[in-house]
């Protein structure tokens, strides 16, 4: 489940019972915010990471609940009414438990992909962040040259 609020650039997703928020926001900085954005950061990451990790975790899980379910209804096929092989396929894949399964499964890979999608953004704001603070510091060097960096004692 995944759901959107458009004004606020913010989406929810719900991941094994718990719902994470994705918010672009965070993706945002400028010279006032950087500090924050910088010492923030590996929390950030922390915490999709583990958000990241739930949706694999689940999809592995409906995958399995779609492989049982398939082949429980393939083996009942085949057994019950002798059916040939095709026929068998046929009667599982068009079995509801399986479809729903298979559902769910596709939601779940969704959410994988979603939350690896947001984390190379954190990775690209994460890095356009270092490169806005070298630029930052190439700038006041040119502009003033005379001050030097004081070493502390």
């Amino acid at each position: 489940m995944c759901y959107r609020n458009q004004e606020d650039d913010l989406e929810t997703i719900k991941i094994a019972g718990r719902e994470f928020e994705l918010n672009r926001n965070l993706l945002k900085f400028d010279e006032h915010n950087i500090n924050r954005f910088l010492v923030e950061f590996a929390g950030y990451y922390d915490y999709y990471g583990e958000a990241h990790a739930l949706a694999c975790a689940q999809a592995e899980h409906f995958k399995n609940v779609k492989e049982v379910a398939y082949d429980d209804k393939y083996l009942a096929a085949k057994l019950n009414g002798k059916a040939a092989d095709n026929v068998a396929k046929a009667q599982a894949e068009t079995d509801p438990t399986v479809q729903t399964a298979t559902e769910q499964f596709i939601q779940a890979t969704y959410r994988v992909k979603r939350m690896q999608g947001w984390m190379r953004s954190l990775d690209k704001a994460y890095e356009s962040a270092k490169e806005y603070c070298y630029n930052m510091r190439k700038e006041l060097d040119k502009l003033c040259p005379t001050v030097k960096e004081v070493d502390s004692e």
